[in-house]
């Protein structure tokens, strides 16, 4: 049963056939699926009115229950410090996180999420793992398990071998 990363490896193989495109059994499926999966909860999120990006910060800070800077923000989402700076100020016109001054830090701030984001926050974040459970509703226990291990192993690669993914 092929799928379309086998009619790309077919394709490149015919026009660059020295060209070993093994890799692309792997990291293009999981390209795919991520992206598809990305689309997919993007919808989700929408209906909750809720941008990828408010998602990431809220429910981050949601999950750590303690108040952080944007730069400790930024680090743990992988995006720019402007670019936090930039979600952190939306979300705060919003009503969704307050910032308060920084104890440790006294030019800096830490970021909190408000009652409004936490009412905000928990459906969508419910939303998201159901649709995230329907996606995989068709794998087994055994297979989900043998799944998250590989992906486990394939995600240490890469964060080994690029430092800049740390």
């Amino acid at each position: 049963m092929g799928d379309a990363i086998d009619d790309v490896q077919d394709q490149l193989a015919r026009v660059r056939p020295g060209i070993d495109t093994s890799s692309a059994a792997i990291i293009g499926r999981v390209m795919t699926v991520a992206r598809m999966v990305q689309s997919e909860s993007n919808a989700v999120l929408r209906r909750h009115e809720v941008t990828r990006a408010d998602f990431d910060i809220l429910s981050l800070l949601l999950r750590t229950g303690e108040p952080m800077p944007p730069t400790q923000l930024a680090v743990q989402l992988h995006t720019s410090g402007a670019g936090t700076t930039k979600r952190v100020q939306k979300l705060e016109a919003a009503g969704l996180v307050e910032r308060t001054n920084n104890p440790t830090d006294g030019r800096g701030f830490l970021v909190t999420l408000t009652p409004k984001a936490e009412a905000v926050i928990g459906p969508a974040l419910e939303s998201v793992a159901e649709l995230e459970r329907s996606l995989l509703a068709s794998l087994s226990n055994t297979d989900r398990t043998a799944l998250t291990d590989q992906l486990r192993k394939l995600l240490a690669s890469v964060t080994d071998a690029r430092p800049s993914v740390r």
